[in-house]
């Protein structure tokens, strides 16, 4: 289910006609998306839980007016940083692979960490738990017992995993934006 609203925000003297599209699945929210235009760029951008749709709209207004054409390059990062983030297990910038074994229906996922811990996407051992059906579930349920682990122990997954081409490519893509948007805060 969508529910779609038109608003108006202004911006340095600008009204902008605005669209905010909430998406429902099951009765749980799934996505806000705020779309616009604004000094003939397109913007169609996700609304963090914590921000408001209005505060999210300015931002980007003033991430365009500090990097004009290279909001293009921008959106193309951060969409980048933001599909690596989903789709890998992120810890400090490094990207690591996971172990990935699709039989049937279900999903199974592992991670060794260096001290020789291993996790997978679950929180039961039953083969028929609906997590395991659902890949998407599983990787959270991995990405965060991992992460969890890091935080707590300091101990990342094991070095095999590490994907070193995609580390680079995050971290020249990251650092890009950050440099960016160290500018428009000026």
């Amino acid at each position: 289910m969508q529910m779609i609203d038109n608003f108006i925000f202004n911006h340095r003297e600008n009204t902008v006609n605005a669209v905010l599209r909430v998406s429902w699945f099951n009765g749980e929210e799934k996505s806000r998306i705020v779309a616009f235009d604004y000094k003939g760029m397109r913007v169609n951008v996700d609304i963090p839980e914590d921000k408001s749709y209005i505060t999210v709209a300015q931002n980007e207004c003033r991430i365009i007016d500090k990097l004009g054409d290279e909001y293009k390059t921008f959106c193309l990062y951060r969409t980048f940083l933001k599909t690596i983030q989903k789709n890998h297990i992120v810890i400090n910038g490094e990207i690591y692979n996971y172990y990935e074994n699709n039989i049937d229906t279900s999903h199974l996922m592992l991670v060794t960490m260096e001290d020789g811990t291993v996790f997978d996407g679950n929180f039961s051992n039953d083969v028929f738990n609906p997590v395991r059906k659902n890949k998407r579930k599983s990787l959270e349920n991995l990405q965060y017992s991992v992460k969890r682990y890091y935080k707590e122990k300091g101990i990342k997954p094991d070095k095999t995993l590490l994907n070193k081409e995609l580390t680079r490519e995050y971290k020249e893509k990251h650092d890009w934006i950050v440099e960016r948007l160290y500018k428009v805060e000026k």
